[in-house]
């Protein structure tokens, strides 16, 4: 703080004391914080016997770890909750890849009364990639329900639809091997939970700190979701540009944050997962793992929330696992915004085609008509095109082509090029497009511009990565 004449350097100085003071009481608080759950948790370890344990485990300021690496086995202990993982014998389908992957993917799942979210969440993140990008990423899908008959069940019809899946290790499914509960009836309640609930999420931190431990040394990185969320398009390249970007700022992060709610979409590094899964064992009957998840990011000095904006991921559950819940909750960044189209043009009458791989029912006729619907393609590549024929020869004075939406900017064309043809055969070149909209005008004078059209394509000129919409194509004829 600067002092620019000598009777205001008083109060400068009073104002640097404040400063340092409010800092220094930010610190007691965080620190006080700590021990309270420190001191709270104690209480369970010396009810089963493992105080002396608990003790050396802070006074080593960490939790020891048994770890046996033997090609691509290996079994942790945590001491002090003697929480076992054996990776063959907790691998149901699948098989681990020699070298690591980018990006583990950790999702548990339970049984749901009436209802199972789970295939929905497992094709939106199939479907929402590319073979390249699945290279390099791992789906590891953990049963965490104590019914062996459901889990069994659930596995078996996993397999037979996802076959190929497994066999390339893109997909695991596994569960526990034996018994790693402690009793849940001697828990204490905190937060005035009911009991139920505070074993709900008690076994919840659990399941996590297995999952963390089981998907250590698979890949670079672990992103933590739901088995009932909804990916959003190109979420895989996102996430990779978003931690590049992150690192070349030489940013300090523990945890970066790929949706608002709770648990899901929180990512961190592979070195991090044992520590984390410590901390969550550490004070699993305290806290809800998203709690304890920020306070072990102020641990690590993490102190705001590194987010992606918008959110990746959104939740789409209603039905929760305990039982009872009913959960609504949604994240904010991707609400559906107004997706209307400008014109709603009644276009002649024509057969639309493409050669990009159409994703689900977005089909390549629905820009062209006059519903909100659009066409959504994946991942187009150089060479592909999107024609429309006429059932006969118009007189066209002007087009108009909207790429991408409110909620999906990103998917626009990165390069291409527009080209009409009387025929279908001979083709002639109007004009480079790419962007959110092309406006062709031909009041603006289009010297190779024919008479009479019977075709228009939009022809891709660069493979691109991410996706592309169309959601808008309006032809002005005259009359």
């Amino acid at each position: 703080m600067r002092c620019s004449k000598r009777n205001n350097c008083y109060s400068c100085g009073q104002k640097v004391i404040k400063g340092a003071v409010i800092l220094l009481m930010l610190q007691i608080t965080v620190i006080f914080t700590y021990m309270h759950l420190t001191v709270n948790s104690t209480k369970v370890f010396q009810d089963r016997n493992y105080y002396k344990l608990y003790q050396n485990m802070l006074l080593s300021n960490a939790t020891k770890i048994e770890r046996l690496d033997t090609a691509n086995t290996q079994s942790d202990t945590a001491v002090g909750f003697q929480l076992k993982v054996n990776r063959d014998d907790a691998l149901i389908y699948g098989h681990f890849r020699k070298t690591k992957s980018f990006l583990t993917i950790g999702i548990p799942t339970m049984q749901r009364p009436g209802i199972s979210y789970l295939e929905n969440t497992l094709e939106s993140l199939i479907m929402l990639t590319s073979e390249q990008e699945r290279l390099e990423i791992v789906i590891a899908l953990y049963m965490a329900d104590e019914n062996q008959t459901w889990v069994e069940y659930t596995a078996n019809d996993l397999k037979k639809k996802y076959q190929k899946h497994f066999d390339s290790g893109f997909l695991h499914i596994f569960h526990y091997h034996e018994q790693i509960y402690p009793d849940f009836n001697s828990l204490y309640r905190t937060f005035n939970d009911a009991t139920e609930r505070v074993i709900w999420r008690s076994k919840q931190n659990i399941d996590y700190a297995y999952m963390f431990m089981y998907s250590h040394n698979i890949s670079e990185y672990y992103i933590q979701l739901e088995d009932d969320i909804q990916a959003i398009s190109n979420y895989f390249y996102k996430i990779k540009s978003f931690i590049s970007t992150m690192n070349k700022k030489r940013t300090k992060w523990f945890c970066l944050d790929f949706c608002n709610l709770g648990f899901v979409g929180k990512l961190v590094r592979n070195d991090e997962l044992l520590v984390l899964a410590k901390f969550l064992l550490m004070f699993f009957n305290d806290q809800p793992g998203d709690n304890l998840l920020g306070y072990l990011k102020h641990v690590k000095t993490q102190f705001k929330d590194i987010r992606h904006k918008p959110s990746l991921f959104q939740h789409v559950g209603v039905v929760s696992s305990l039982r009872g819940k009913r959960q609504f909750l949604q994240d904010g960044t991707l609400k559906k915004k107004s997706s209307k189209k400008r014109f709603y043009n009644e276009n002649p009458p024509a057969d639309i085609e493409t050669t990009i791989e159409t994703f689900e029912k977005h089909f390549p006729k629905n820009p062209y008509g006059l519903s909100d619907e659009y066409f959504w393609g994946i991942s187009p590549k150089q060479g592909d095109v999107f024609t429309i024929k006429f059932h006969k020869p118009e007189q066209v004075a002007g087009i108009y082509i909207k790429f991408g939406l409110p909620e999906q900017p990103d998917d626009i064309l990165s390069e291409g090029k527009l080209k009409v043809s009387q025929n279908c055969e001979n083709w002639k070149y109007i004009k480079s497009i790419h962007g959110h909209q092309s406006v062709i005008n031909l009041d603006r004078g289009y010297s190779n511009w024919p008479s009479k059209l019977q075709c228009v394509t939009i022809e891709v000129t660069r493979t691109q990565a991410i996706w592309l919409i169309i959601q808008e194509i309006s032809f002005f004829t005259k009359r």
